[in-house]
């Protein structure tokens, strides 16, 4: 027999053995019964009925206070509790096999998330898309001051070309932006153009009883040449503010569940 015709007897014999196996094993799940159950042949040869075993629970709730009762109330041996980026998650059992779970997904405001596109992509805005930023994007967010400097400013261009801008009945070139004012305030008395604004705003949309509004510094940079406004988040604030929002959070979860362990982290 040649090598060819050795190897091929070879693979044959072991297929043979492996369906073998499988029909001893005999394993069925028929349809007349519910899905937990299932046939299996035993060593003896004798088909035996099985029950598997209970799927892992794993909920999701979308309210704070679900979130806590849940906890609480489904069976628990030894909770513990961390309060993510994304999530809030309760595993039940942290001695044992950790897979029955309760879930809360944690959604960012629209504000929040609108402050997070400008940090990772710097958008030029002209002075009424600018404004109507402030308006609606980040609405709630920015005082009625605030969008009022900006709305007052009137870019120019001079017979030199220069730009320059004007502020009520004041015009002011260019090369003196430092001495700019924005119209007046309620005394009358100048107001500076900022270069930075707060934006105060919830990061989560789920809240809570004690849920805070964090201020979210901001640069405004401004080209005067083309009338443009960039918003940029100063380097740190939108993480600093999200764990600041994680820690309230942690905190409001621990009053409610005094006796869980409780921390800001990931699963």
């Amino acid at each position: 027999m040649s090598m060819l015709a050795e190897a091929i007897e070879a693979i044959r014999n072991m297929a043979c053995q492996e369906t073998a196996t499988l029909e001893k094993q005999f394993v069925t799940a028929p349809p007349s019964e519910p899905s937990h159950v299932y046939f299996q042949r035993g060593a003896d040869g004798l088909i035996e009925r099985k029950v598997a075993g209970v799927e892992e629970r794993n909920y999701t709730t979308y309210r704070m206070k679900d979130f806590v009762t849940a906890v609480l109330k489904l069976p628990s041996p030894k909770p513990a509790v961390f309060v993510g980026e994304e999530r809030v998650t309760a595993i039940l059992d942290e001695t044992g096999d950790r897979r029955d779970r309760v879930v809360m997904p944690l959604t960012y405001t629209g504000q929040f998330a609108a402050l997070k596109g400008l940090a990772a992509q710097r958008l030029c805005m002209g002075q009424d898309t600018f404004i109507d930023f402030l308006r609606i994007e980040l609405a709630g967010c920015v005082s009625a001051d605030v969008s009022g400097i900006f709305r007052q400013l009137k870019f120019t261009n001079n017979s030199n070309g220069e730009s320059s801008y004007e502020t009520g009945r004041q015009q002011i070139s260019r090369s003196v932006l430092r001495e700019i004012a924005a119209g007046t305030d309620e005394h009358g008395d100048p107001r500076s153009i900022p270069d930075e604004i707060n934006i105060n705003l919830l990061v989560y949309e789920q809240t809570w009883g004690d849920a805070i509004k964090w201020n979210v510094a901001c640069a405004v940079v401004i080209d005067f040449d083309k009338g443009k406004f960039t918003l940029i988040p100063l380097a740190g604030e939108l993480n600093k503010v999200r764990l600041l929002t994680q820690n309230n959070l942690a905190e409001h979860i621990a009053v409610g569940l005094p006796d869980v362990l409780v921390v800001c982290g990931e699963v």
